[in-house]
């Protein structure tokens, strides 16, 4: 079936066209300093060659003020909406309603809408670019924070939504999320947003983003007798052409079948 309706756990910006101001510096191999990212940017406005730069979001020395838009390096537009929504965060609630997880590799924020003795019930929230609509927003979670002195039991994976109140497996899980993230937005959605990014406010939909989905193509697979690789024979349903790909590990046949089910555009038939 094709074009199938799917919520995904994000809720999109209103506003998609941010811009913000930054100042740079060439990069030429120096150390790096605390609050400076080395990122690649355009040289000018109206150039698309890319070099690489310090960068930093407060005047210093030696870097040149630009005006960055978005689109130009989204890994970095992310990594501002992160400082810019943080700052919301701690202006907007007490220290005790939140959770933060902010390091260099993860930005987040759990945001406690719920408290038992067994531990805290949470929203995962953190800025996220959708590769694939080009949108910039917000990925949301639930999940339950058990309380380090509290053995696993029934309770527990009830508050974590993997059993229903009968101790059975919930078959209402992602529904059961949904309602939780339903609650977040009723209840802190105004206390959080919009966040304020270079004096222009940014809200986000008040829906999760709608997709579309579409069919994976079918392949077959084909095991070598070489024991040093594994050959798949992957057959294009559409077109019914072949190619060959050869991996150079012996990986188990029933992994190399995943990537073929769920990574069907790294094998570019058309």
């Amino acid at each position: 079936m094709n074009n199938i309706p799917i919520r995904l756990n994000f809720f999109a910006l209103k506003n998609q066209n941010i811009s913000f101001r930054i100042y740079r510096q060439d990069f030429n191999g120096q150390k790096k300093q605390d609050g400076y990212y080395r990122t690649k940017l355009p040289i000018n406005d109206s150039s698309d060659t890319y070099a690489e730069y310090w960068v930093t979001t407060q005047p210093k020395d030696g870097f040149e003020r630009v005006y960055c838009l978005g689109s130009s390096n989204p890994k970095l537009t992310v990594r501002i909406m992160w400082e810019s929504f943080l700052d919301r965060v701690q202006k907007s609630l007490s220290s005790d309603e939140y959770i933060l997880y902010g390091n260099g590799f993860s930005r987040k924020v759990a945001v406690i809408i719920g408290r038992h003795r067994e531990g805290n019930e949470v929203i995962q929230i953190e800025p996220y670019y959708l590769k694939a609509e080009k949108k910039f927003g917000f990925l949301v979670d639930f999940a339950f924070k058990k309380a380090k002195d509290v053995p696993y039991s029934i309770r527990v994976q009830q508050l974590s939504l993997s059993l229903n109140k009968y101790g059975k497996s919930n078959a209402d899980y992602y529904s059961d999320k949904l309602d939780k993230i339903k609650f977040f937005m009723q209840k802190f959605k105004q206390r959080l947003f919009p966040f304020s990014l270079d004096n222009e406010d940014y809200d986000i939909e008040n829906e999760l983003y709608l997709m579309r989905s579409y069919p994976l193509k079918r392949f077959i697979t084909k095991r070598c007798t070489c024991t040093c690789h594994e050959s798949m024979l992957a057959v294009s349903s559409r077109t019914r052409s072949a190619k060959r790909w050869i991996f150079r590990y012996p990986y188990p046949r029933r992994f190399i079948s995943l990537i073929l089910l769920f990574v069907p555009s790294i094998f570019p038939f058309e």
